[in-house]
């Protein structure tokens, strides 16, 4: 019998595998090139510059983090940022509008999202 040496796969090597709102968040934070804490300390001002990381990882939360056959509600990721729901939809719609309007942002968060067009909305809903 031959045994294999067992290899740590890479989380991001395949989407979906193992995500969870921590691991996305930080890669986001990581891909902009701040702090966690930076981007967390400052979260009450809408003029803030970590505006747009959390505005990509709220996105990104969406379209990954499926629990039990559906997806988080936007409640639950506003939960994890402090924000109501309605500040997570918009945030996601945003997303996704840059996406398909702006190739610099696009070529930027496309590590976040494998390349993949972060849909605003659920098939179901």
């Amino acid at each position: 019998m031959v045994v294999r040496e067992r290899t740590r796969m890479n989380p991001y090597a395949i989407p979906g595998l193992r995500f969870t709102k921590n691991i996305i968040f930080n890669n986001t934070c990581s891909i902009y090139g701040q702090e966690r804490e930076e981007v967390t300390k400052n979260n009450k001002n809408r003029e803030n510059p970590y505006k747009e990381i959390r505005q990509v990882a709220m996105a990104a939360m969406r379209h990954f983090l499926k629990l039990r056959n559906r997806r988080m509600s936007y409640s639950e990721i506003g939960e994890y940022f402090g924000k109501d729901h309605a500040t997570v939809m918009h945030a996601c719609k945003t997303v996704q509008n840059y996406w398909d309007t702006d190739k610099e942002f696009r070529k930027n968060i496309s590590p976040i999202f494998h390349g993949q067009r972060p849909e605003y909305k659920n098939k179901t809903e």
